[in-house]
């Protein structure tokens, strides 16, 4: 807990969180989606591994799962905590490069844990950009949000920019006991 909020302190725009996400988000995060028909599944921004727990157990045994993680305090505490999982320490928007790694052309469905309340306005529109490029029609978008963090400008901006991009968003319930509360944005290609 205390190296987490150590991460905080130094990389606040690109941790954004005060403490690792509860295990019912990690939970509702991955179960929102399709994932038990998914054949190529993406996480972006893993943290500690919360969420890559619950995909790993979801996911079929034959699926392709791959996570995106820019902090490589964060990669070594995913590896720690999935040691069967696969994490890249890079920044998710070459995404596609490690697509083309493993011969995959499209993703099923990318779960991500990026603070976008706090992402500036054009790293947004490029994560964006390279989230719709590689999901397959039809493909899911998971993430979560903070309820404090939608009020604020960048949050109300991502709002709008994921409602424009997709066919359909939706937003499940609130996780009141998580570290601040918050809800998963569901959105389809």
């Amino acid at each position: 807990m205390l190296k987490f909020f150590e991460q905080t302190i130094k990389h606040f725009r690109t941790t954004g969180a005060i403490a690792a996400s509860s295990d019912e988000l990690g939970e509702l995060l991955v179960t929102t989606g399709d994932i038990r028909n998914a054949n190529c599944i993406v996480e972006f921004g893993p943290g500690t591994g919360v969420a890559t727990k619950f995909i790993l157990k979801y996911k079929k045994p034959e699926a392709l799962f791959f996570a995106i993680e820019m902090n490589p305090f964060f990669v070594k505490a995913t590896q720690k905590n999935c040691p069967e999982a696969l994490v890249y320490h890079d920044n998710a928007i070459h995404l596609p490069n490690y697509l083309a790694l493993h011969q995959k052309k499209y993703c099923d469905i990318i779960y991500s844990s990026l603070p976008w309340s706090l992402i500036e306005d054009k790293v947004q529109d490029n994560l964006l950009d390279v989230i719709q490029e590689n999901l397959k029609d039809g493909g899911e978008f998971l993430t979560f949000a903070y309820i404090h963090g939608v009020y604020l400008p960048n949050g109300l901006k991502f709002k709008k920019k994921i409602e424009k991009r997709f066919k359909c968003v939706q937003k499940t319930k609130t996780v009141w006991l998580n570290t601040p509360p918050a809800f998963v944005y569901h959105a389809i290609k």
